[in-house]
């Protein structure tokens, strides 16, 4: 397939395009994996003008999205790691965002919750999930379990999670019928995002679940295996 530029001459409207590229902040991303948000001006459930910007955060803390506010829709991208690289600079799949408001009449930032009327609140590739309700918040996670990779899997796959601070904690893995099969990792890990490796080459086909528990918190989440 042949796609035509995106400029006038090529145009069937005579629309200007829509710059929605931020101001106040030094941000240029393209991990060559991401998704978007879409906003309509209806979903603001708190005062915005086109002056302000939205910007999008992982667990950790670092800029993964932003854009200026558009009316009648803000559109953003959300950029998920890149797997060639060794470093994470992106979003993990399934990896919730923080959005954070900033206010160009107050000069302040202000962390804002997300409810959507489509999609997941986790990143997935090439998605596109739409906004319906978007207040202020001062909410943060504290703990994070991400999917696998590879899932389905046959020989190893990698589990990442993430702390905000230091915490005592066991992952392990479960059958379908809730026996313990193997205890991946455990300890106190310090805060920030850990990665565990997992062998899965005397593992018979099937479903499995890994969990994460930190004191009476769990996350749980389920793995493939396949031979």
């Amino acid at each position: 397939l042949t796609y035509n530029g995106n400029d006038y001459g090529y145009r069937m409207t005579q629309t200007p395009p829509v710059d929605n590229r931020p101001i106040v902040v030094d941000f240029d991303k393209n991990t060559g994996s991401n998704m978007h948000l879409l906003i309509p001006e209806q979903a603001w459930n708190t005062p915005v003008s086109s002056k302000d910007e939205l910007y999008v955060y992982d667990a950790k803390g670092d800029m993964v999205g932003a854009a200026k506010i558009t009316f009648p829709n803000t559109l953003i991208t959300l950029w998920g790691n890149d797997l060639l690289t060794a470093e994470k600079d992106g979003l993990y799949d399934a990896e919730e965002w923080r959005l954070v408001l900033y206010s160009e009449k107050s000069n302040t930032s202000q962390s804002v919750s997300l409810e959507l009327s489509t999609g997941d609140s986790g990143f997935e590739k090439d998605a596109l999930v739409i906004a319906s309700q978007i207040t202020e918040s001062n909410y943060e996670k504290g703990l994070a379990l991400y999917n696998s990779v590879p899932n389905p899997a046959s020989n190893f796959t990698e589990i990442s999670f993430y702390l905000n601070k230091e915490m005592d904690l066991t992952l392990r893995l479960f059958n379908v019928i809730g026996e313990e099969i193997k205890l991946i990792t455990s300890g106190i890990k310090s805060a920030g995002y850990h990665t565990a490796q997992v062998d899965l080459n005397q593992l018979a086909p099937g479903s499995y679940f890994y969990q994460l528990q930190v004191d009476d918190a769990q996350l749980t989440k389920r793995l493939e295996v396949i031979k």
